[in-house]
This record gives structure tokens, C-alpha cells and sequence, in this order.
């Protein structure tokens, strides 16, 4: 069953980065630079000839106004400084040109977290989920982490599942590169800056106490089935 499920999300992963529309994109945040040809009469723009650009915000605020192109012959650049780029969605912007004749373009480029495609809609619905499920596994398995230390009572098969719940969490963080917003991206980073040591330290110290009291308690090891926290079958 876990197989089928791995596989699945693997399929629906590789079907999310087939179908992103293809666009210019820029990774937030980063300094970059935006390059856009200028043809006049079907040959590129003469080296005399000058370009400005216009850029809209997300929101349709204006972003930079009727500012200067460098001339690079076969294109013409404007220069992003970094953090400058520091929203994440759809740019429209317009390129003026003038080469003897007035050269008119307008398209769009997009920001993203990691300066890839974004997810399809189905794909972001996906991690928005798993994040929500990683979340509340972290602070229930947290809950019963510090219960376990109290009363030693932590077992391997507890760390594993404390565990599961954070590389879940590491998971969301990783995918939700892909996202339209930086939401799940900032709020994972502060839960698993914090969770690295309540969920992923934590339960060994609780686990280490718990085998360290019951043997103190029992004075003889313990067996497989008391330190897992499972019965043990013989035949």
C-alpha cells in the first residue's frame, strides 16, 4: 500500500512539471537579468537603436517605469538587483523600442520561489495538504513525546512515527517551491527550525531515559518487544 502511495505521488509530481506553462521565470528574491530581443523588419534592432521597459507588480501597480535598456545588439537587458524581485506572481510588462520606427511588446514573466514553474492547481492543493497533515502530526507526536519523557515510557516504533511526521513536514517544505505563494515555504522553515530539536531530538533522549529507567527499574536488559512497544511472535 505505502508502495502504490509513493508511486502515485511520484506520477502526479512528474504530471505537475509536464503540464507548468512555460514562461520566463526568476526565483525570488535573486538578482537577474531580463532579456528581450528587439526585431525590426524581420533583422535584429540596429545598434543606434533605444529601448525602454514598463513593468506591472502582481497587483498591476507599477513596478518599474519606462526605464532604460542596455543595448546588446542581439537583445536588450535591464538588470535585477538582488531582493528586488521579492513577490512572487505574474509580471506584465511592455517593451518600447525605437529603431527609426516606433517597436512596440508586451508579454509577461514569472516569479516564483525557486525559480521553477509552479504546480498545477490539483498538485498545490496536494501540498497544501500534506502540510496541514505534517503540522498537526508534529504537535501531536510532540505532545506525546514530552508525555513518554515523563513517564518513560518512549519506544522505538514512537521515535519512528515522531519521525514520519517531520520528514512529511521536510517534504511539504521541499515541494512547496512549486507553490504561487511563499506561505507554506516561510512557515515550514520556522516550524523545522524548531521541530528539528522537539521532534527529531527529543524523542532519542526520551527514548534513551525510557530504556535507561527500565533497566534501573528491571536491573536486566530489556527485551525487543519492551523497547519497540510491539508484542513479539514466536513460533
Amino acid at each position: 500500500m505505502r508502495e502504490k502511495f509513493l508511486l502515485l505521488l511520484a506520477f502526479a509530481f512528474i504530471f505537475t512539471i509536464a503540464n507548468a506553462q512555460a514562461n520566463t521565470l526568476f526565483k525570488l528574491n535573486d538578482a537577474a537579468d531580463f532579456k528581450l530581443p528587439c526585431v525590426n523588419n524581420n533583422t535584429y534592432c540596429s545598434v543606434s537603436a533605444v529601448c525602454n521597459v514598463t513593468v506591472l507588480y502582481p497587483n498591476s501597480t507599477i513596478f518599474i517605469n519606462n526605464k532604460p535598456m542596455q543595448n546588446q545588439t542581439s537583445f536588450f537587458n535591464y538588470s535585477f538587483i538582488t531582493n528586488q524581485l521579492s513577490t512572487v506572481g505574474n509580471y506584465a510588462y511592455t517593451q518600447v523600442c525605437n529603431d527609426g520606427a516606433n517597436i512596440y511588446a508586451s508579454s509577461s514573466f514569472t516569479v516564483t520561489p525557486n525559480g521553477k514553474a509552479s504546480a498545477t492547481d490539483f498538485m498545490q492543493v496536494f501540498i497544501y495538504l500534506m502540510f496541514i497533515l505534517a503540522s498537526i502530526g508534529i504537535f501531536c507526536t510532540l505532545i506525546l513525546t514530552i508525555v513518554k519523557l515523563a513517564v518513560a515510557e518512549e519506544t522505538i516504533f514512537g521515535v519512528l512515527i515522531t519521525w514520519s511526521f517531520y520528514i512529511l513536514l521536510l517534504i511539504a517544505n521541499f515541494l512547496s517551491g512549486y507553490l504561487t505563494d511563499t506561505f507554506i515555504l516561510d512557515t515550514s522553515n520556522f516550524i523545522i527550525s524548531i521541530a528539528s530539536w522537539t521532534n527529531g531530538v527529543l524523542p532519542i533522549i526520551a527514548l534513551v531515559v525510557s530504556i535507561f529507567v527500565k533497566s534501573i527499574q528491571k536491573k536486566k536488559p530489556l527485551s525487543v518487544q519492551e523497547m519497540t512497544g510491539r508484542r513479539v511472535f514466536y513460533g
